[in-house]
């Protein structure tokens, strides 16, 4: 016998995207681009004219691609937070460096001509003697 050839009908619904039935002949579904969610599909048949058969279900979930959940995204915040932290902390070590240079370049001068003075007086006044 091929079952084939028999008079039957199918409806299905997929709980979680509608509630209403939808009759075919084909024994298949395809969904497709289904979002994160609960779902429940349920079927039944007949043959001919007779009665819908009781529901058949299978339930099942689809969870979210990983960078859709709550514990990546703030990770990801947190990463860019740190990040953002790290380049301006970085940013100021660099200046504040700078500035020390440029205060010991500056301290450095007065102290040189301070320090050369003092040694053409010592000279001066020991070969004046």
């Amino acid at each position: 016998m091929n079952y084939n050839d028999l008079d039957v009908d199918y409806r299905y619904r997929l709980k979680g995207v509608t509630d209403d039935w939808t009759a075919t002949k084909t024994g298949y579904v395809n969904y497709v681009s289904l979002s994160a969610n609960d779902y429940a599909f349920e079927v039944q048949s007949r043959f001919g004219l007779g009665n819908w058969s009781s529901s058949e279900s299978v339930s099942f979930s689809i969870i979210p691609p990983i960078w859709q959940r709550w514990w990546f995204i703030l990770s990801a915040a947190l990463f860019v937070l740190l990040g953002v932290y790290l380049a301006l902390n970085f940013r100021v070590k660099i200046n504040t460096r700078e500035k020390l240079l440029i205060d010991l370049q500056l301290n450095r001068k007065p102290l040189e001509l301070e320090w050369t003075l003092i040694l053409c007086l010592t000279f001066y006044l020991l070969y004046s003697i």
